[in-house]
């Protein structure tokens, strides 16, 4: 409690050397002591803290989040095993949400709750803003539910990792989506190591790609492109639906230029003139989706 946490100060003080890791496992720290654990924090640079099990609410995370020592030095986090209500939940995805942060981990959920799938899509969906974040451990109970049985819980988890590192929806967004994510785990009791929940080949993937240190943004978006939305079929319709003015974005960055694929050779009959290439050529197809409003009008 609070008096530990004095006399915690008290040892720091005498300390000699810096101090990189503080583990506070189950020590009934309650939110007034998470209050003095941060003013201490505000003098430390501290990389992994434990605050696991320790009766933490809102209150108690909000004063940790906000010390100065989780911004320039904290990048691994455990607080599972504490509050586990609206307020608490809301708490962690704004912190998650920061851009001002260099968390590569974090571990937060209960065993004893059940799993929240809401708010694993937000947690999830926090990492588009927070770059830095590549592992969340959600912990989550399995008793007397069936919900490790089914896929279909999962599958808004699927999609919210899908948007995070290969969101298709427009050009703009596949740019930005290249998240460098190594871990989402979802634990229980009786599948501590995550076993139960096994991201889709499609993500998988595009984090091989995104992963990729000397490729390029445009060589990544790609690889994507080519490994993701034209595998059986090359099915063009997430880009017919696009709005024209992302569809030259589209060209030049799957193609070498815009330019270069304007002189892939034309044919004329009866005075319509028709793009021609080669089957699975993809500079000729989007030279074609991209002239796709002048075919449909």
């Amino acid at each position: 409690g609070a008096n530990g946490i004095e006399a915690l100060r008290s040892f720091l003080v005498s300390r000699k050397g810096p101090l990189r890791s503080l583990h506070l496992h189950n020590n009934e720290l309650g939110d007034g002591g998470a209050a003095l654990l941060a003013e201490i924090l505000e003098e430390m640079r501290i990389s992994e803290l434990d605050l696991s099990e320790n009766q933490l609410t809102s209150e108690g995370l909000s004063r940790v989040f906000q010390s100065k020592n989780t911004t320039y030095a904290l990048t691994d986090l455990c607080i599972r095993e504490n509050g586990d209500g609206s307020r608490e939940k809301e708490e962690i995805v704004n912190f998650l949400g920061r851009d001002d942060i260099a968390l590569d981990a974090i571990a937060v959920g209960s065993y004893s709750v059940q799993l929240d799938i809401d708010w694993a899509v937000k947690l999830i969906r926090s990492l588009q803003t927070n770059v830095e974040t590549t592992e969340i451990l959600l912990l989550c109970s399995n008793q007397n539910s069936d919900w490790q049985d089914e896929k279909a819980p999962f599958q808004c988890i699927d999609v919210a990792l899908k948007e995070l590192v290969c969101n298709c929806s427009s050009v703009d967004a596949l740019c930005r989506s290249n998240h460098v994510f190594s871990e989402f785990c979802i634990c229980t009791l009786t599948h501590p190591f995550g076993e139960n929940y096994v991201a889709p080949p499609i993500v998988k993937r595009a984090l091989r790609i995104n992963a990729c240190e000397d490729l390029s943004i445009n060589a990544k978006v790609r690889r994507k492109m080519q490994s993701i939305l034209f595998r059986d079929g090359f099915d063009m319709g997430p880009f017919v639906s696009m709005k024209n003015i992302f569809i030259p974005h589209v060209l030049e960055i799957i193609t070498r230029t815009e330019a270069a694929a304007m002189e892939d050779s034309d044919e004329e009959h009866d005075g319509e003139r028709f793009d021609s290439f080669p089957i699975g050529n993809l500079d000729g197809i989007f030279h074609f989706v991209r002239n796709w409003q002048f075919l449909m009008f």
